[in-house]
C-alpha cells in the first residue's frame, strides 16, 4: 500500500491510503463488500495503537498519530430484542432453586 517505511516517516497521507484501502473493501463502488466496518475499525485501531505505543516506548508520547480519527461508520447495527421479563424471572428462580439443593 504505502511501502516499507520507518515509523517516523509515516504521514497522514499514508494513513489515508490505508483508510481508503479498507473503505474500498467495506463499501466498494461496485459489487459486494468483503469486509465489515468493524473489521476495518479493528485494523485502523491496531495501527493507531501500534504507532502510539512505539513512540511512547521511545519517550515521545506526544507524537501526533496519523491514524487518529480515521474510522468507519457501521450502518448495519444489529439490535437484540429485549429478553422476556417473565422468562428471565423464571430462569433466576430456577437457578436459585438449584443453588439451594
Amino acid at each position: 500500500m504505502v511501502g516499507d517505511k520507518p515509523m517516523s516517516e509515516i504521514t497522514r497521507d499514508d494513513a489515508r491510503v490505508v483508510h481508503k484501502y479498507w473503505l474500498d473493501r467495506i463499501a466498494p463502488e461496485k459489487g459486494r463488500a468483503d469486509r465489515s466496518a468493524s473489521t476495518g475499525n479493528r485494523n485502523m485501531g491496531n495501527l493507531r495503537t501500534l504507532y502510539a505505543d512505539y513512540f511512547r516506548h521511545l519517550g515521545f508520547p506526544e507524537q501526533k498519530n496519523p491514524f487518529a480519527d480515521l474510522s468507519f461508520a457501521d450502518k448495519s447495527k444489529r439490535s437484540r430484542p429485549p429478553p422476556d421479563r417473565l422468562d428471565s424471572r423464571q430462569d433466576i428462580c430456577a437457578w436459585r432453586a438449584c443453588d439451594t439443593q
